[in-house]
């Protein structure tokens, strides 16, 4: 969870509400992003997305299920 809210810089609960449906992961490059779909400004149409750093992405592929889901 630290490493998630320092590299993405969203609030608490915007990380809390992140899912496995909302990361993407490229297993070769060692890349990702996400793109959040609940958070506080999704009313004013302000789109929560970005890259992920190598040391997330590295830490997710980790701790990642075989099948993710939400």
């Amino acid at each position: 969870m630290i490493l998630i809210a320092y590299f993405t810089l969203m609030r608490p609960n915007d990380n809390r509400a992140l899912t496995w449906d909302e990361v993407m992961l490229d297993l070769v490059k060692r890349t990702g992003y996400f793109r959040l779909d609940r958070h506080k400004n999704v009313n004013k149409c302000i789109k929560a997305h970005g890259r992920l750093a190598r040391q997330l992405v590295d830490y997710l592929l980790s701790i990642r299920p075989c099948n993710p889901k939400g």
